[in-house]
């Protein structure tokens, strides 16, 4: 079985327009899986770009057999090797979980189920952003005819997904990968 690819963030931030246009778009399972997903493509790359180039960073982060090879815990080794903050870490525990919500459900989901629901409004990374947003359509925009439901679940979810992967390949971008090292048997660190 050939390992699966991790992604070069510049690759990923190329994909973001399609990925904003599926969280829209798609239904709530694709949106809620191609989220993740692309989430967890991030938090690959951000850890790659990390570590030393070498098989075992491919092995390690191998989604099929390697130690940090799942959503879980590459958001776990990302926020204990301060690469992420904590109200992020949180947000993608709460993503994982709606993720796995509608991957395990024998049922359709959707955004209007109540544990979902609870779910997205706890997401706590786009508070900042939605009450800016909240703002300006209460003062009412003339420009603004339709105005969305930014409290909405599904929103919530989106403009999460969206700003927390664009931090990571923000700061996946301003980290320099440490060179590869070879001493032989024998040699003094210092």
């Amino acid at each position: 079985m050939s390992r699966k690819k991790i992604f070069p963030v510049e690759e990923l931030s190329g994909d973001s327009r399609a990925i904003f246009e599926a969280l829209n778009e798609e239904s709530a399972l694709a949106a809620v899986l191609i989220g993740a997903s692309f989430l967890d493509n991030c938090l690959a790359s951000m850890l790659e770009a990390s570590f030393i180039r070498s098989r075992v960073t491919k092995k390690l982060l191998d989604p099929s057999r390697g130690a940090i090879g799942t959503f879980s815990s590459r958001s776990d080794l990302a926020r204990c090797l301060g690469l992420i903050d904590k109200r992020t870490y949180q947000d993608l525990e709460i993503i994982g979980g709606i993720r796995n919500l509608f991957a395990h459900s024998h049922l359709t989901l959707d955004f209007a189920n109540q544990e979902v629901i609870s779910k997205c409004n706890s997401l706590k990374y786009a508070e900042p952003i939605l009450k800016v947003m909240a703002s300006h359509y209460i003062e009412g925009d003339i420009n603004d005819i339709a105005t969305p439901n930014l409290a909405s679940p599904r929103d919530r979810f989106n403009i999460t997904v969206a700003l927390i992967s664009q931090k990571l390949l923000v700061d996946a971008l301003g980290i320099r990968r440490k060179a590869k090292t070879t001493k032989k048997i024998g040699d003094v660190v210092t």
